[in-house]
């Protein structure tokens, strides 16, 4: 069935093209969110005018209500500090040598000396600072309320919850704070950065502006819209059940978190982990009984899944970049990653341990996936080449070239496959053993941005304007394209 083919709208202020994808993202996302959140600011107070509540990432942190005089840092100092403060004292911008990561670099020594003094607020230099305004920096003072309470917390020793690590991020000691509400319906649409196929056939998920949207593959109505999510979507992946959607989202600089959902009611099951920075890729195990996911910190999370049940198996640091994408082997045992730190990595899951590095694009990796069973790897990178490599000796076997712009999609399709979609808008099929081009379905269309296999030889994208395509693996043909945002008639 042929769905309707909804009018897009003007390209926002695409420039052209570059070579770095995650230029791209950045710029688009800050153009279209600028907008997004005038409406939803604008939401905000009309509801708060009706005397109707909202929620949204809060930058104040109201005390909670206690008989004693305690004072709770995870639950009422660390969103303080997180939200007002970690902007200019972070691991990568710590003005005055002071950083409030964990609750360990808040009690450290800076450049002046020792923050704070437990005991005595009067002599603590962050409770001066933050008392006559000089911090946090450019910005509003904190409120009285805030103020009060983290004096009353040095006062009172400035201790740490029971059975807290006190060198864990503060983003991960926090209370999950209550993301904002989308708008009814967007003013501008926004990238289609994620897409996963339902295994039903029947529906599509897309990343949109703090939530994500499910479409019917029938009409290309909206069917669901899953809220309490970050900014942006960056990974979405349905479980094999097809019962439960796991989402990778965040605020560039902020947040990351790993969300899993129940896709018949939409209800949130887990927030499994939040990070300091955006979460990127996620993607199950080809039984469902696994789960994988990476981002901006750098870390891999690899999770047993039983039913709803998520359990932390293994967490890695090998990385020292970005890890932009993750994928599993077809047998389950391993994963591979591609990672701006210019290195492509495959793990043994079974072994817990890593076995290849591969590391001969000299440029951020895009993206990476098995073939050949688990024999071999294909990588995509910033250097605008394909690179097929040996698992057991880590040897490069394969190269091919000729792409002029960042890739932003690798899968395989039928006959052994390779399809791939660039931020200059074209979508190829290369033959993965030779590396020969087959056909080229797309050339200098939209800028691509997300790309998945549908069945019957189809493929869909994303692409940077807001439009969700359906074209055939053999023609390229469009079967169907919509704009992937709410409207007042859904």
């Amino acid at each position: 069935m042929t769905m309707p083919s909804y009018r897009t709208l003007p390209p926002i202020g695409v420039a052209s093209c570059c070579n770095r994808w995650s230029l791209w993202r950045t710029i688009s996302w800050l153009l279209c969110c600028l907008l997004l959140a005038l409406l939803s600011r604008t939401t905000c107070i009309a509801e708060e005018a009706e005397g109707v509540s909202t929620s949204s990432l809060s930058t104040s942190s109201l005390p909670v209500e206690r008989g004693d005089a305690s004072v709770s840092f995870t639950r009422e100092i660390a969103p303080v500090l997180f939200h007002r403060c970690r902007a200019c004292h972070n691991d990568r911008l710590a003005e005055g040598g002071f950083r409030v990561t964990s609750y360990r670099a808040v009690l450290s020594k800076g450049e002046s000396g020792v923050a704070i003094v437990p005991g005595d607020s009067g002599d603590s230099l962050l409770c001066q600072l933050l008392r006559d305004g000089s911090m946090p920096k450019d910005a509003d003072p904190l409120t009285e309320q805030e103020l009060e309470l983290i004096e009353k917390w040095v006062d009172l020793g400035a201790r740490l919850d029971d059975g807290v690590d006190g060198d864990a991020p503060l983003i991960r000691v926090m209370p999950r704070q209550t993301q904002p509400k989308p708008p009814e319906c967007y003013p501008v649409p926004v990238p289609v950065i994620a897409l996963a196929a339902h295994p039903n056939g029947k529906w599509l998920a897309s990343g949109g502006y703090h939530e994500i949207l499910l479409w019917s593959l029938d009409d290309g109505m909206l069917v669901h819209r899953f809220t309490d999510v970050a900014e942006r979507v960056n990974a979405l992946a349905f479980d094999p059940t097809g019962k439960q959607l796991a989402a990778c989202s965040g605020t560039p600089g902020q947040i990351g978190e790993l969300q899993i959902f129940a896709v018949e009611s939409g209800q949130m099951l887990h927030s499994l982990a939040v990070t300091e920075d955006e979460l990127l890729t996620v993607a199950y195990s080809p039984d469902g009984k696994k789960l994988a996911a990476g981002g901006a910190t750098a870390e891999l999370y690899l999770l047993d899944v039983d039913g709803e049940s998520y359990t932390l198996n293994r967490q890695w640091k090998d990385h020292a970049d970005w890890i932009n994408d993750v994928r599993w082997s077809q047998n389950g045992q391993y994963v591979v990653t591609a990672s701006r730190d210019k290195t492509a990595k495959v793990y043994d899951v079974e072994k817990r341990q890593g076995i290849v590095t591969f590391r001969g694009h000299g440029k951020n990796v895009i993206r990476a996936l098995f073939v050949d069973g688990a024999q071999q790897v294909v990588s995509a990178g910033d250097d605008l080449q394909l690179r097929k490599w040996n698992i057991e000796d880590g040897k490069e076997v394969g190269k091919v070239s000729g792409f002029a712009t960042s890739f932003t999609g690798l899968l395989c399709g039928n006959d052994s496959e390779l399809v791939t979609s660039t931020l200059g808008g074209c979508v190829r099929v290369h033959e993965h053993l030779e590396g020969k081009m087959r056909r080229e379905l797309l050339k200098d269309a939209v800028p691509i941005v997300s790309l998945i296999g549908l069945n019957d030889n189809r493929f869909c994208y994303g692409d940077f304007e807001g439009t969700i395509h359906i074209i055939d693996g053999g023609t390229g043909e469009v079967a169907a394209k919509w704009l992937a945002i709410p409207r007042k008639d859904q």
